[in-house]
């Protein structure tokens, strides 16, 4: 420490220096020179603390090992005193007062050993603490001086037991017989009236060891008696008082034992009966609690326990009242403990037999539910009986050839759904218990004809559904028109970019110009053309000749617009209004992005109510943004999840250190709403890439009414068909387009969408 001050006062003159250096110099020298201060003074000061920490720890460890050995040279000190001045001396007198002093100072001297012995355990448990903790090189040493402080206060006190005895015989022989002689009929006086004590045991043995001394004295008294016949009566009178006490003493505390030995067997006797009847409480315990399907098992297991109880509460009885009689003699610090047992008898025998009538009465529950389930059970299968037996008579009918009879019979059968639907929740809580217990063959039987019964409705109910398709399909091609066909198929080829021939091309594997009929039906439906089969047999009627080929020359030539006919130039909404489509096309979300169209111009993004402005600038579309203008594909590329790329949080993690619920999934961004708004849209998973939609992807599902409503989803592009000369005579569709030039196939306008959805 006086070095870490003298350093501190050479690094407070070096702090002054430093400093007037930094105000003389330059700007940039005084940087590293203050950099360097301040390190150094933290360094300083580091280095003072764990030296000050250091000193404390090693001042406590001074000021503990300084106590330990203090106390240890106090005790030495102290008993080195008693056996030089007290232990060393020799007992070479026969003056009973001497002698009676001498004993006196010994009973002292055991006495401030008694007192001392607080002080020793100190110490001794100081030293073993020191040893725990202190270098190797002094362990040695401290455990050589405390054992040596253990020796030597063992030394000491069996010295002082052995001149205590030593000087109490020099007594006896030093005709102290008289006083003896009294003290020892006091001690048996006391002893006598300590008798059924809890230290009568105690007492017992010290009076073992000292009926050594009682005879010592009887001999000295025989002796006195032969030395002094004068006294002799005397003596031996006191010699025979004392043996007769000795004698009633001895009696008394083999009654005493007796007595103490039959309250020992009467407890053990009541602690194997307490703990016989706890133990069977808890084998009736355990039997009320093993699981049972079996009701009438369950019910005798249930009266055997109850006639159990009834034959062993006698049992019970005694045990608490062979427990209330040792009570009622036992000694006050026994008695809680009786209590306590006595009153765990008495509750557990209760909180039993409430236990059994609980079971008792929770099986007859079980059973009052069982036979209502079983009423239940023949109820439903009447029920089953009479439906399969109504579906039976509906599925011999034949389905309904009109829309009238089909809404009637869809209603009968959706009646008929509702009230199947209505007892499900009771053929689901009886087929659950059926597979928790017992397996019941009504119940397996109502199971498979309820499942049976539901696959024919479901079986029925689609039925109807096709057949009711097909109707409204029927109906529908009642208005067919062939333009209006044509237009529409025109306007969907066009969009896809795809041309006529090389759809003709690969169903025709025969190259000659002719497709089978059913060849160019499933062409047209594989294309995923918005039609159906009735509609392309009407379609395939026009151009077959009855030899079921249709030629492809024909066909192509049939779809050619009337050059007279001219091309309306696309308006700039329009054009707008295409691409918006186009890129809403694009979207591969599961849900689709949303954008919709508010007026000319204005459309709606996404889950926003912000309307904003669309125009072409500088043949660019472009979304009004704020002040400003933004591309629409740039745009579609900050709101769409889809497009967002190298801005998606899966790209946060590692590629095998995904979240284990990630979900490949992607949905529209949307804004934080409160949690208690309903219909909440949440997003599972974290947001994961998708490839974006070509102009060539097909999706997975496709809506009908969607296609009709997005006609115009892709910029039109004009193809030209080089149409040869048919060898075949004209058809019925193509005789007034026969004659007329190649020319490109138009774009659908907007009036002619329209027309072929009114004819539609």
């Amino acid at each position: 420490m006086d070095d870490v001050s003298f350093r501190k006062r050479l690094m407070a003159e070096q702090q002054a220096a430093g400093t007037r250096i930094q105000y003389n110099c330059e700007k940039k020298d005084a940087i590293p020179i203050k950099n360097g201060l301040i390190s150094l003074k933290h360094r300083f000061e580091k280095v003072s603390n764990r030296t000050a920490d250091r000193c404390k720890q090693i001042k406590a460890a001074l000021n503990e090992s300084r106590a330990w050995v203090e106390g240890v040279d106090d005790l030495k000190s102290w008993l080195e005193n008693i056996e030089s001045n007290i232990l060393k001396e020799q007992c070479c007198t026969n003056n009973v007062d001497k002698l009676r002093k001498r004993l006196d100072l010994i009973k002292h001297v055991q006495e401030d050993l008694a007192v001392r012995k607080h002080d020793f355990d100190i110490a001794y448990k100081q030293g073993r603490g020191l040893i725990d903790h202190a270098p190797r090189s002094e362990v040695k040493q401290i455990s050589q001086w405390n054992d040596d402080l253990m020796k030597r206060w063992i030394s000491v006190v069996e010295k002082a037991n052995d001149t205590y005895i030593i000087t109490e015989q020099g007594i006896l022989d030093s005709s102290a017989f008289d006083e003896y002689i009294l003290e020892l009929e006091s001690s048996i006086d006391a002893e006598l009236s300590a008798i059924g004590t809890a230290e009568s045991r105690v007492a017992e043995a010290e009076l073992r060891a000292k009926e050594v001394a009682l005879r010592t004295v009887f001999s000295k008294g025989e002796k006195l008696s032969a030395k002094i016949p004068d006294e002799s009566h005397n003596i031996n009178k006191t010699c025979s008082r004392v043996k007769e006490k000795w004698s009633r003493l001895e009696e008394a505390y083999r009654a005493s034992s007796k007595a103490i030995d039959d309250a020992a067997k009467q407890a053990a006797h009541f602690d194997s009966q307490l703990h016989e009847v706890l133990d069977w409480l808890v084998e009736i315990e355990n039997k009320l609690t093993a699981s049972n399907t079996d009701l009438d098992q369950a019910f005798s297991i249930v009266e055997n326990i109850k006639v159990e109880l009834l034959n062993n509460r006698e049992k019970r009885d005694s045990c608490l009242q062979l427990g209330r009689e040792i009570q009622a003699r036992c000694h006050p610090r026994a008695e809680q403990t009786l209590k306590y047992w006595i009153r765990v008898i008495e509750n557990r025998w209760k909180e039993v037999e409430e236990r059994v009538l609980e079971r008792e009465s929770n099986l007859l529950q079980q059973q009052q539910q069982e036979k209502e389930r079983e009423e239940a059970l023949f109820e439903l299968l009447e029920f089953v009986a009479q439906k399969r037996e109504e579906l039976n008579k509906v599925l011999v009918e034949a389905l309904p050839q009109d829309l009238e009879t089909m809404d009637r019979v869809q209603q009968s059968h959706n009646d008929f759904d509702s009230k199947l639907r209505e007892k499900q929740a009771v053929v689901d809580n009886i087929t659950k218990h059926n597979r928790k217990g017992k397996r019941n063959a009504a119940v397996g039987k109502l199971s498979d004809e309820w499942k049976q019964l539901w696959l024919d409705s479901i079986g029925y109910q689609t039925a109807l559904e096709g057949q009711r398709e097909l109707l409204e399909e029927m109906r529908r091609l009642e208005r067919w028109r062939w333009e209006s066909w044509k237009e529409h198929y025109v306007e969907w080829n066009d969009h896809r970019k795809a041309r006529v021939t090389d759809l003709f091309r690969r169903m025709d594997r025969s190259h000659t110009g002719n497709v089978p009929r059913e060849f160019f039906i499933d062409g047209i439906l594989a294309s995923k053309f918005p039609t159906s089969r009735l509609e392309m047999n009407k379609v395939a009627d026009l151009f077959d000749k009855g030899d079921g080929l249709i030629n492809s020359k024909e066909f192509i030539d049939a779809l050619r617009f009337d050059r007279i006919r001219e091309l309306k130039p696309l308006t700039e909404h329009e054009k707008v209004n295409e691409e918006i489509t186009k890129q809403k096309n694009a979207c591969s979300c599961c849900q689709q992005f949303k954008i919709e169209k508010v007026a000319d111009g204005h459309y709606r993004f996404g889950d926003t109510q912000i309307k904003r402005m669309v125009r072409i600038l500088r043949s660019t579309v472009m979304v009004r943004v704020g002040g400003g203008w933004e591309a629409l594909d740039v745009f579609l590329s900050k709101h769409d999840p889809c497009r967002t790329r190298g801005r998606l949080n899966i790209e946060m993690f590692y590629k095998d250190v995904a979240p284990s619920n990630a979900i490949d999934t992607m949905r529209a961004f949307t804004k934080v709403r409160h949690r208690n708004t309903p219909g909440r849209n949440a997003t599972s998973g974290p947001v994961m890439k998708v490839r974006e939609k070509t102009e060539r992807s097909i999706p997975m599902f496709t809506d009908r009414r969607d296609t009709r409503e997005n006609q115009m989803d892709l910029f039109m592009e004009c193809r030209d068909s080089v149409i040869t000369p048919s060898s075949r005579p004209g058809s019925r569709a193509s005789g007034s387009t026969a004659d007329e030039k190649s020319t490109r196939m138009s774009s659908v306008r907007k009036i002619q969408h329209d027309e072929y959805s009114s004819n539609n």
